[in-house]
């Protein structure tokens, strides 16, 4: 699904006007028109602040993604014993680290979905 599809999906789930949504984000209605036809797209600083209206993450705004809500502080899952096996990210599924790296190695977000890890 493209930029454009999302935005006019979240805005339909909403309920929520081009004119309200320029308002809340604070630019043009004209701007907002553009976004939902595909004609521009819009800045990072404005992209941020639709992900953060609508609750959903920017990568999931963009298309990048099917993971729609950030996911604060997930505990990550340990599989099996020994130094070569993975830990996996708890959203996601994607691979984040090894049990045999130091805790200063690991990530702190997951690569795959941006989801906030905690070991």
């Amino acid at each position: 699904m493209s930029f454009e599809e999302r935005l006019k999906s979240l805005m339909k789930e909403k309920r929520i006007t081009q004119n309200k949504l320029a308002e809340k984000i604070s630019v043009s209605e004209a701007s907002v028109h553009h976004y939902c036809r595909g004609e521009n797209s819009p800045r990072m600083e404005i992209l941020i602040e639709l992900a953060k209206f609508f609750d959903v993450t920017t990568d999931y705004l963009l298309g990048l993604s099917d993971i729609k809500k950030y996911q604060k502080d997930a505990q990550v899952r340990y599989e099996g014993f020994d130094e070569s096996d993975y830990i996996y990210c708890p959203i996601c599924g994607e691979i984040v680290g090894c049990n045999d790296e130091s805790a200063e190695d690991r990530p702190n977000y997951c690569p795959e979905c941006g989801t906030k890890l905690l070991y």
